[in-house]
């Protein structure tokens, strides 16, 4: 499979700069994460004109209240100056050799401190019991800060949100016009049971195609 950073019509862009756009724009799209409806984007992820300065991208970057602060802190802790470095842009969306070696736990306190203040009495389960599972990715944002996953179980909704904002994989099985359709597995939920069924939790199924 082509690594979604390299080549591609807009070579010239920064490969950190592109990268960061084709997974963000898909969030940004359905308005999750970012400033609106930011064409910057789309233009830096598919190589298309209008294409967006060099330092467009990076404002728009500035203004993702997950992904930024994530990708700074990993890269600070890692020793890259730059949050946009390919390296450290893919440690955080799909993960990495070196997003994986930095301490859980020594990231999740910084993140806390960061985030605390902002996030107030909104996001009020953002306490040390998270420090446990605390790692530098998307997927630890998705499922363990973001507050959709505290409102699983009370309708359809808070997993719908969380399918459509995490990473995800699949094969495509055909391209239309405007859309493309695919095999894959989705998020499941899986309420919590008495007895041994054990505690509440998420779960991938089975392949289907959508």
């Amino acid at each position: 499979m082509a690594d979604p950073g390299a080549g591609g019509p807009d070579a010239t862009r920064p490969a950190g700069h592109r990268l960061f756009a084709q997974y963000a724009h898909a969030p940004n799209a359905l308005g999750y994460c970012g400033p609106a409806g930011s064409a910057a984007l789309v233009a830096a992820a598919t190589g298309s004109p209008p294409v967006a300065a060099v330092t467009e991208i990076a404002e728009v970057a500035r203004r993702f209240s997950g992904a930024w602060p994530y990708q700074r802190l990993l890269g600070e802790l890692l020793g890259i100056d730059d949050p946009l470095d390919p390296r450290v842009v893919r440690g955080y969306w799909t993960g990495n050799d070196l997003a994986a070696a930095v301490d859980g736990r020594a990231f999740g306190e910084r993140l806390l401190a960061e985030l605390k203040p902002q996030a107030a009495h909104y996001w009020a389960h953002l306490t040390e019991d998270l420090l446990v599972e605390a790692a530098p990715s998307h997927a630890f944002h998705v499922l363990a800060v973001y507050p959709w996953s505290r409102l699983l179980g009370h309708g359809p909704e808070p997993l719908g949100v969380l399918e459509s904002c995490r990473v995800g994989w699949a094969v495509v099985e055909e391209v239309r016009p405007d859309e493309l359709v695919v095999r894959g597995p989705r998020l499941g939920y899986l309420p919590a049971s008495g007895g041994a069924g054990g505690p509440a939790r998420l779960e991938l199924g089975p392949d289907e195609v959508r």
